[in-house]
């Protein structure tokens, strides 16, 4: 059980919701560690949507941004 609260997509609001709306279209979902990060801490936020960004703008291919963003969340038992 965590002891953090986390916004979910659907009920987030506001800068919350915008940025989370941000990450479903980049990503195609908001996994938990961005849901998480989202809840708590603006700053954190940006960094974390920012890191995306570049990642997407890097010359790497789809098959590995997408391995990055699975060892980002995996060992941390994100989805």
């Amino acid at each position: 059980m965590t002891r953090l609260t986390t916004a979910t997509f659907e009920n987030a609001t506001g800068a919350t919701a915008d940025v989370f709306a941000k990450i479903k279209k980049s990503v195609g979902k908001v996994s938990n560690a961005f849901a998480t990060i989202g809840t708590h801490s603006l700053g954190g936020r940006q960094a974390a949507f920012a890191i995306d960004a570049a990642v997407i703008r890097s010359r790497l291919s789809d098959a590995d941004i997408e391995t990055l963003k699975l060892v980002d969340v995996h060992p941390l038992g994100q989805d």
